[in-house]
């Protein structure tokens, strides 16, 4: 039987890193999810495929607090981040739609989803036998300690969910 990974979730049907696109690639029977996961500036993980605020993907909806001299987010590290002005940004289009034009279906509204996040919509969905593939993305100019912060708290995060689902931890 042939092995289909849904890459970021199911990129070309759906924003990819979101919990929509991953829920999508479940329902048309994947095997495997393929994610990326980084560190925001406050030691959340979050699904990210760049290391920057992409506005192909990502949409400023507003600050996370008024006057915010980070704002506008879009073109900053998601490392220079923190979770609550993350949950302002808009993950649920692509601008443009091509190259997935005639395919993709946006989600207005989507956020950045955090792993735990991620891991609890497999397990939900029942879809313990699907395999997370995830990457972590890292920068060569991240402190040992940040890269270390990001392996120990995936690993973390993906051992608490598979106990959860009654798998044995790092599987």
């Amino acid at each position: 039987m042939p092995e289909i990974h849904g890459h970021r979730g199911a990129r070309a049907l759906r924003p990819e890193n979101t919990l929509p696109g991953l829920a999508c690639g479940l329902s048309i029977g994947v095997n495997a999810l393929e994610f990326d996961v980084t560190l925001t500036a406050d030691g959340g993980l979050i699904l990210a495929h760049d290391l920057v605020v992409d506005a192909t993907t990502i949409l400023d909806t507003g600050p996370a607090e008024p006057g915010d001299p980070q704002f506008p987010y879009v073109g900053r590290r998601w490392s220079q981040l923190s979770l609550a002005q993350i949950a302002t940004l808009d993950a649920g289009g692509r601008r443009p739609a091509a190259p997935f034009a005639a395919t993709f279906e946006p989600v207005p509204g989507t956020g950045v989803p955090s792993l735990d996040q991620a891991c609890r919509l497999v397990v939900e969905a029942a879809a313990e036998h699907v395999v997370l593939s995830v990457e972590l993305k890292t920068d060569p100019s991240w402190p040992a300690a940040d890269v270390t912060r990001l392996t120990v708290g995936t690993l973390a995060t993906l051992d608490h969910w598979a106990l959860r689902a009654g798998q044995d931890p790092g599987l």
